[in-house]
Formats: structure tokens, sequence, C-alpha cells
């Protein structure tokens, strides 16, 4: 029989389908064109593509990073890109943009089997007006690589152990094994497992209900790893070639005692206080959370919003007034609806275990750093992005001027950005700027390096004089071109380089000594 309201529904479902590969491919091009220049090879960039030459000469010979509360998985990445691509800065960037990608897709895939279209269509149109999302992927530090892949697998691997999956057990193990691997490769992202553990707790003690009484054991188990793992990782260093023999074993071991304990654990039944005992400390706990972090990181994270900060560290773009005073504007229509979905949530405690693990992160965060730096909120944005896209999706009608927003914003973003990709003499300087509660941050260190690379080949420079007081930013990527495209130096040939933050041509200052 002919049913035209199926085949109309059927068409929007493929309509969004297709708009949600639009979206996937929009992504794809935005992290990987121009990869190779822009932004300007940044000095931590550069130490890890050097580190993955040095474990491609010479092996292994550390299991930590830059500093003992991160890991070497950036760096170990690059050294199997490097196996098989030359040693460009293209190749040294394309696992960020791949990881991401795999990160969304998981998300939207997700969304997509619990029949949630709409939603995961929102989750990228709101991606897709984020300066901070646009630009990370194209940058090779760690945070940025991995951030959004952990978070999916481990929200995905929730889902299907609070819905009792029948591939439990596989669920189990990518949860506990991702909690693992995240903290190992950068110790803040322990602070979303530790943060829904607090949040699933007091959810349930908010509301009475034990429902999430397996999530809290498993994320429980998952916080006793994380506070192992840092311990190892700062106070013991392991003989490397025994590290890298038995680590799997190990963790494989645990993981199965794990999840022994777990089915034993289980079968514990939870005697809960009335829902109303404990209500009115939570409140205060979850608006202490809300305040601690406007406090700290509230002023960046609306620069997040804004975006047009973020644009000018990675590409040194100073936005006009103009522009500035209608991310302004956007952000804080999406702030307006952020909390008006949150209030609303409190309203009805049923429905508000998202919004409880959000506010928690809101919380727990402040006890990692008070400092601010725009990779920090990779993971709050990501968590409100969802949860916004849910909201959206849910009621359309009443959420009109924040859709006109997400459109506008979008419109501004990715004008800054094509103009970005496409100028082909762009006049900058390196800007000093700041974010947060005042902590100052450059430009300087994105600068693009070519200009500078030309000149040292053409004047085949044997020394450097850098006049700026942290070399290092200048020093790592020039080591790290090296690799790639040496050229002859005669030591005599002498240079002084340093930033220019006066004058509008490439952003550097450099002459001959004679």
């Amino acid at each position: 029989m002919f049913n035209l309201g199926y085949i109309l529904h059927n068409r929007k479902k493929t309509f969004v389908l297709l708009l949600i590969g639009v979206f996937i491919l929009f992504f794809w091009c935005s992290w990987t064109y121009k990869l190779d220049i822009l932004p300007g090879l940044h000095g931590d960039e550069a130490w890890s593509g050097l580190k993955a030459d040095h474990f491609i000469k010479h092996s292994f010979d550390q299991i930590t990073g830059m500093n003992h509360y991160s890991g070497i998985l950036q760096a170990s990445l690059t050294q199997a890109v490097f196996s098989f691509f030359p040693m460009k800065v293209f190749y040294l960037r394309i696992g960020g943009a791949l990881f991401n990608l795999l990160g969304l897709i998981i998300i939207c895939s997700t969304l997509l089997r619990h029949k949630h279209y709409y939603s995961a269509l929102a989750f990228l149109a709101i991606f897709s007006q984020s300066a901070l999302y646009l630009t990370s992927p194209r940058v090779a530090w760690e945070v940025n690589t991995f951030t959004l892949f952990f978070l999916s697998l481990l929200l995905v691997s929730a889902i299907n152990i609070y819905k009792n999956s029948p591939h439990r057990r596989f669920w189990v193990f990518i949860l506990l094994l991702t909690n693992i691997l995240g903290t190992y490769n950068h110790i803040i992202f322990s602070a979303v497992p530790i943060s829904i553990f607090i949040g699933l707790c007091l959810w349930t003690l908010y509301g009475g209900d034990s429902s999430v009484k397996n999530l809290i054991i498993v994320f429980g188990i998952s916080i006793g790893n994380i506070i192992t793992l840092f311990f190892l990782m700062k106070f013991f260093q392991f003989p490397i070639l025994l590290f890298i023999r038995f680590i799997p074993f190990v963790v494989g071991g645990v993981l199965i005692a794990e999840y022994w304990l777990l089915n034993k654990l289980s079968d514990i039944s939870l005697k809960l206080p009335p829902p109303n005992y404990f209500q009115f400390s939570i409140k205060v706990l979850l608006l202490t959370s809300i305040l601690l972090f406007f406090i700290f990181h509230g002023k960046a994270f609306f620069e997040v919003l804004t975006g047009y900060k973020i644009f000018l560290q990675n590409y040194s773009y100073e936005s006009s007034f103009l522009f500035r005073a209608l991310f302004i504007a956007c952000a804080v229509v999406f702030i307006f609806y952020l909390f008006k979905y949150l209030w609303q949530d409190f309203q009805n405690s049923g429905s508000s275990l998202y919004a409880f693990l959000i506010i928690t992160y809101l919380g727990v965060i402040n006890l990692y750093t008070v400092k601010t730096s725009f990779r920090y909120y990779l993971v709050i944005y990501a968590l409100v992005g969802i949860y916004m896209a849910f909201k959206l999706s849910v009621n359309v009608k009443g959420a009109i001027p924040l859709i006109i927003t997400l459109v506008l914003s979008f419109g501004l973003m990715n004008t800054i950005q094509l103009e970005v990709f496409t100028s082909k003499e762009t006049q900058i300087r390196a800007v000093n700027f700041r974010i947060g509660n005042g902590q100052i941050e450059t430009s300087a260190h994105f600068l693009p390096k070519e200009p500078l690379l030309h000149f040292l080949r053409n004047n085949r420079v044997g020394y450097i004089n850098y006049l700026n007081d942290n070399s290092y930013f200048l020093v790592l990527p020039i080591e790290f071109y090296k690799l790639n495209r040496s050229w002859k130096e005669d030591i005599n040939n002498k240079i002084s380089v340093d930033y220019d933050y006066v004058n509008y041509r490439n952003g550097y200052i450099y002459y001959l000594e004679h």
C-alpha cells in the first residue's frame, strides 16, 4: 500500500544522513587543507617529530613524554606514520585529523544507532562553528590529537554498559582501557572519568535511583587504575624493554580481574536514603562547582565560545571590531541557552543525569588546574555540544534564536578560515594577548616558518643568534625541518632573528651579521 508518511519520513532521514556526510567531509577538509603550513610548526609539535625520529633510529628509551604526567602516544603515533611516509609537517599532523574524525564518527554513529538523527546533525552543526575544534586537530599536541577520540570511546562504552548490552564484557574492557590510555596520554583526561563517577553518585543520591549502579562500580574501578598509573608515571622508572614486553599482559590481567570484581559487586543491592535527604547539600555542591569554574575558567571558556582569540593565536588573525562584537553576541546567546537547559533539567530530576555530569566536570577541572589554556576546554566543549544538540533537536521551535546564532557563528568562523586558507601574501605580525584571568599568550609560536627557512637556505646560514627570550619555539621547528630538507651551512654566515610585534610582514625580524 502507498504510504506517503513513510516515504516522507525516509526522505527526511536520508536528507539528514546526507547533511551529516557533508559535515564530515567539511571537517576533514578543514583539518587537512594546507596542513603542512597552517598554523606554523610549534616547538612542542617539533619535539614530538624529533622524538619520533629518535625512536626510529634508536628504538624506544622512555615511557613518559615531556613531563611525568604525559605519555608518548603522540610521538609513537608520529613514529608509526614516519615509518611509511616522509618526515614532513603534514604527516606529523595527519594523526590529529584522523583521530578527531574517528571521534566525530563514533559519536554520530552512536546517536544514529539510537535513532537520534537530528541530535547527530545538531552536534556536528555546533562543532562546525567552533574555532577550537576547527583549529586544534591541526596542531600535533597529544591533547588535541586524542581527546575527542578517547571521549567518544568512553561515552559509547558507558552507554552500552548502562543499557546492559549483550557485549557488556567488551564494553567494560573498552571503558577501562580508554581511561587508562587517556590518562597516560595526558593526566588532564582523568578529570572525565572522575567527574562521571562523582556525578553518577550525586545523581543517585539526589533522585534515589540506583539504575546506574553498574556504571558507578566500573568508574570506581577505573579511578583506582588512574591513581595507580599516576604514581607509577611520577615515581617509578621501568626498564623500557621490560615495560614494552610485559605491560600488555599486566594490563590485560588487571582488566580481567577487574571484570570479575565488577560481577561480584554488581550483585550487591544499594540501600539509598529518601530522595530528599541529600538534595539541598547536592544543590549547594553543584552550585559551588559552577561558581568555581566561573571564577577560574569562566572568562577563558567564554573566549573559547567567541573564537576570535583562537584564530589570533593560531593564525595571527586580528579580527575586526564588528566580527568581535558579533562573536561575543553569539557566545552570549549560546551561554543563555546552556544555562536555560541546565535549569530546566533540575526542575525535573529524572532527566538531569547528563546535566549532573557536566556540572560535576566544571567543579573537578578546578582541582587539576586554575591556569587557562584553550586546549583544556576540548572536553567541556564536546560535552556541552552533545548536551545542547539533544536539547535543540527535542524542541526546535523553542531554540530558533540559538539556531540563528549557530548559523551566524558558522558563517563568521568560516569566513575567517576561508580568508586564512586562501590568502597568498598575508601580512601578519606576532601578537601577545591575554586570555582568561590575565594569562599572556602569543601567536609568535605559531607563525609560519617558511619565510625564515627560505632566508636560512638562500644564505646558507650556519649560526643563528636568537634574540627572543625563549629560543625553544624556533630551535626545535628548524631542527625538524632539517630532518627532511637540510641545507648547506657556512659557519661564517650568521644571522640574528626575533619576532616582529610591530610591522605587518611575515612575523619575523632577521638579518645577516657582518
